[in-house]
């Protein structure tokens, strides 16, 4: 039996995305890159600044429904990412929030070791 197409991994761990796909308001050094955010992966990403403005992106290069997202904490340190929203869009300039009954859902993150 086939896997469910609605709950297939897009490529962000297994790099079928690839670190060209990734952009972000800061990063730490080169370790901490944005092309290192991704779910078990040896290194991480991780800001320069740390204020409520940083952001993390990713150009899918396709469109897709998605279903959820997944987040962990730095694998090597005490840091993540404690709350976030999620925006979207065509351009890679204009974003719209992701709502829920009107308003901007805000998701909480966790720390999975």
């Amino acid at each position: 039996m086939s896997p469910d197409p609605c709950y297939v991994p897009l490529g962000l761990e297994d790099k079928r995305i690839t670190n060209g796909a990734f952009s972000a308001s800061s990063y730490y050094n080169h370790h901490l890159a944005p092309w290192h955010g991704r779910l078990n992966h040896r290194w991480s990403w991780s800001v320069r600044h740390r204020n409520n403005r940083q952001w993390l992106q990713v150009n899918m290069q396709e469109i897709y429904r998605m279903k959820g997202i997944g987040s962990q904490g730095r694998q090597d340190a005490n840091q993540w990412v404690k709350s976030y929203t999620l925006s979207y869009g065509m351009n890679g300039v204009d974003f719209a929030h992701y709502k829920e009954n009107g308003r901007v859902k805000v998701k909480y993150g966790s720390c999975l070791h």
